[in-house]
């Protein structure tokens, strides 16, 4: 009624928009890999979790709750430039964007911002992706190895990882470090308990790829849900077999 857009989030093609995207499907129960890293997202049970979720998206846009031009976001600062103008109502975003508001935002601005898990088609599922960088060691020198392990746990397990405003990589953390006081690193704790990482196989980036397409194939009305899902398990079927 105020003019503001009802809600933003990734619709362009990058990670983001496949990541923030899964946890709708996570939410179900969806599974993108069996057990020997084979998709099978568009299969079974599967397929009707994902085109539920895809369907959620695609109705955001046709109802006009979200504007159609997020198939062009593919950055997180958006939603922050939105959230300092007050152009949005909400937005998918991540946890790290709370405390950038925070710092740049004046205090009757920030006022109106608060943090919610991603809602679920039930109360009962819900899910948030999880996951940051994947650090290794190019070496097959033991002791450079060795070092670098305690350089990684001193920056993402230590002080650092509370310095940098990320969430902790244990439990513990949370109760050890200043930096975790507030009400919105007691929601964060409660969402990681629904946390779902990306899963760890070798389809996985060809399988967000072809989701970031599906994603705008959709939104943009160039493919229905089902046209979309099955050109995304055809090419994600085919690099698999490549592998």
């Amino acid at each position: 009624a105020e003019g503001r857009e009802g809600i933003l989030f990734n619709g362009g093609r990058w990670e983001g928009t496949a990541f923030d995207w899964l946890g709708n499907f996570w939410a179900q129960g969806g599974r993108l890999v069996d057990d020997d890293g084979r998709p099978i997202f568009a299969e079974g049970e599967n397929r009707g979790k994902f085109l539920a979720a895809v369907e959620y998206y695609r109705d955001l846009v046709e109802s006009g709750a979200a504007p159609r031009r997020v198939t062009s976001i593919t950055d997180y600062d958006a939603f922050n430039a939105a959230a300092a103008a007050g152009t949005a109502a909400m937005f998918v975003g991540g946890n790290w964007q709370y405390g950038q508001l925070r710092n740049t935002l004046d205090d009757a601005t920030f006022a109106n911002w608060k943090v919610s898990e991603l809602p679920g088609p039930t109360p009962d599922q819900r899910a948030t992706g999880t996951g940051g960088w994947s650090i290794a060691a190019l070496s097959e020198d033991p002791a450079k190895v060795e070092l670098c392990g305690e350089i990684a746990k001193e920056i993402y397990a230590g002080p650092g990882n509370a310095y940098q405003g990320l969430l902790p990589t244990s439990g513990a953390i949370y109760d050890r470090y200043d930096a975790y006081d507030g009400p919105e690193f007691d929601l964060f704790a409660a969402a990681l308990e629904n946390g779902v990482s990306r899963p760890g196989a070798a389809i996985y980036p060809e399988i967000s790829n072809q989701i970031q397409i599906l994603i705008g194939n959709v939104l943009s009305g160039t493919a229905s849900p089902e046209e979309a899902l099955d050109a995304a398990a055809s090419a994600a079927q085919a690099a698999y077999d490549r592998q």
